[in-house]
Parts: C-alpha cells; structure tokens; sequence
C-alpha cells in the first residue's frame, strides 16, 4: 500500500470519526432541546387543587331595635335587610347592615362608612344568587376607600348564617361545567384572585397567584379569563380554565 493512500485512508477516517461525533451531537442537542421544550410546555399549565379551609357557615350576633338607628330597609326574596347606625356610635359614622327574622335582628357586619345615600349611591347593594349549589342573599359594600367586601347570607335554615365573607370583585361562574357554580374574586388594589368552590358541604379555595407564583392575577368575567403577570413591570399573559388546569388561551 502507497503512502498516498495510506494518507487517503487516514483523512477519510478522521472525517467519518468526525460526522459520527457530529451527528452525535446534534441528535444529543435536538434531545435535550425537545425535552427543554416539553419541561416549558408543563411547567405554563397549572393544576387547581382546592387545599385552603375557608371560614364559613358563621353564626350571627343579635342586636336589639333600640341600639339601632335604622337608614334604610329592602327586600331580598321575601328577607328584609338593614342597614343601620348603632346609637352607640358617637362620633364616626359607621353603617351596618343586618337581616330580620321574624322579630329578630342578625347582624351581618359593617358594610360602609359616612353619610351615605341610598337612593342615589350604588356602592352598596342586595340582591339573590345562586352559588355553591345554594340559593343565597349577597350584601355588596366598602370597609375602605378601595376595599369592597361582599357577605354571602345562607337563609335556608329558621337561624341565618353567614355563608362566606369575601373582598374585592366577585364572578360567579361554572368553572368545570358540572351545574354547580363556583366563586371567583379579584382584589384590584392587591392584584390577588381566589376561587371559592363548595366540597361536600365545605367552602375551600385555591390562592391563585400562589398556584401560579404570580404577582399579579386578575379575573376579567366579561371574557372569562384570568389576566396574568408573573413579574412587576413585566408582560401579561390570558390563561383560561380548562379540565381543572389553568392554561395560556394560545392552547385552546
């Protein structure tokens, strides 16, 4: 055998070794990028796992008549509903709403502050709904400049109860179809959303911008998805409900 193809034979070896190594790793580095790719894919869907006890099914204190200074009175599907000032109050003017039974008076909570009229201002509102599979009477007002706080009264028994007490705006919504709705609230002023769902009798919720170790996380009802920011000043991404995860819309 000549030394030119000796020579020749050498070459064609060191550029096969060196294809093979190639290939190699282009294929290792294609891996290693699909699996990249699937991790990103996972980690943009969150499951919703309904893991907070929720304070509900609170008793009521009673109030006479004659420590109250009746404001206003309405009507919720055959429930009368207070609002009123405590005598005892002397100084700042604090509004209570509370529900009469009979003769007797339960007092729901604060529900606003200052002189406040009735007719004309819309911060402060009744009306029936239907949540958690149960009729209820929900009593919308403020406890702050910028907090709105909402009681869920469950009428149902011969003694009320206050079903649940939450903040911020409230969509009621059948998240997962099965005809029962379940409660979403949204705290703007914190950029903070729950979802309130009724297990076997239970009202749990799920802190979503801890699910999604967010900072920012709002409900938008009119479009019926959840506006998301994972960082201060950073882009926002929609993610929907679908099958008890919550994803980017782009999925659907």
């Amino acid at each position: 055998m000549n030394t030119l193809h000796v020579l020749k034979l050498f070459i064609l070896f060191i550029i096969t070794g060196y294809m093979t190594d190639h290939e190699h790793e282009l294929n290792t580095s294609t891996q290693i990028q699909e699996n990249v790719n699937v991790i990103e894919e996972d980690s943009s869907i969150f499951t919703i796992v309904y893991t907070e006890e929720v304070e509900s099914n609170i008793e009521m204190n009673t109030i006479e008549n004659e420590e109250i200074n009746i404001l206003h009175t309405e009507e919720v599907d055959n429930n009368n509903i207070l609002f009123y000032t405590k005598l005892s109050d002397e100084e700042l003017i604090v509004i209570y709403t509370g529900i009469r039974m009979d003769t007797i008076i339960y007092e729901i909570g604060l529900i606003g502050y200052g002189e406040y009229n009735f007719a004309t201002d819309k911060l402060i509102s009744t009306k029936k709904v239907k949540v958690f599979g149960k009729d209820l009477i929900v009593v919308k007002g403020f406890q702050g400049a910028a907090y709105e706080v909402s009681f869920y009264i469950d009428v149902s028994h011969t003694v009320p109860t206050i079903l649940l007490i939450t903040a911020g705006e409230n969509s009621i919504v059948d998240l997962d179809g099965d005809g029962i709705h379940e409660l979403i609230t949204s705290v703007s002023l914190v950029s903070s959303t729950m979802i309130y769902k009724c297990n076997e009798g239970h009202i749990q919720g799920v802190d979503v911008n801890k699910l999604m170790n967010a900072y920012f996380v709002l409900y938008d009802d009119k479009n019926k998805l959840f506006i998301v920011q994972f960082d201060p000043g950073t882009v926002s991404f929609h993610y929907i409900y679908k099958d008890g995860t919550l994803i980017p819309d782009h999925e659907v």
